[in-house]
């Protein structure tokens, strides 16, 4: 940006208006320290779990900055968290990806993959008790969200009538972005 002959090369300064303070924060922590701070539900109430620090903002200032290490550690964390904790993305959270991740981003497939794993694997009532995605809730996310219904669409035709996979028990570099001939950390 500052090299290229754009705008921000001449005001010698960069917006980034559509990003959280927080996110912007664990960005600067993770370019000075190389680490991430733990993530983990520290509130659970009836309507959503709440995290230590926001994966899915992070994650798309990442990825929108190309800083690949970083978006595959955030993924990683963000799996990590609903492999130990039994937990997948919320409707809030792939609601939020389908609106603000890009288009072809890893976190899209996870999130799309769960939620056709979620569909295919279980009936309401199996649910109803241990969730808080019910029929009509997954019926808003299809519709308010074209490329969500475009992608799980895509995804079920795509099983064959195969039984879904749970995407938390996929390799970790499924979910990662490499340059050609990179190897996964």
């Amino acid at each position: 940006m500052f090299n290229g002959g754009l705008k921000e090369e001449n005001d010698n300064s960069v917006y980034f208006p559509e990003d959280d303070i927080e996110s912007f924060d664990l960005l600067m922590e993770w370019i000075y320290t190389d680490t991430l701070r733990p993530l983990s539900i520290v509130a659970d109430d009836e309507t959503e779990k709440t995290v230590s620090w926001d994966p899915i903002g992070l994650y798309i200032l990442a990825y929108r900055l190309c800083i690949t290490k970083l978006s595959n550690r955030v993924m990683d964390c963000y799996r990590l968290l609903h492999v130990e904790s039994n937990t997948r993305p919320s409707r809030r959270a792939i609601s939020r990806v389908y609106s603000n991740a890009p288009v072809g981003s890893p976190i899209r497939l996870y999130c799309v993959q769960f939620l056709g794993y979620f569909i295919l694997k279980f009936q309401e009532e199996e649910i109803s008790s241990t969730s808080r995605m019910k029929n009509n809730d997954i019926y808003g996310l299809l519709w308010q969200n074209e490329d969500l219904g475009k992608d799980f669409i895509t995804l079920i035709r795509g099983q064959g009538g195969k039984a879904p996979v749970d995407p938390r028990t996929l390799p970790r570099c499924f979910y990662h972005t490499h340059e050609a001939g990179e190897s996964c950390l």
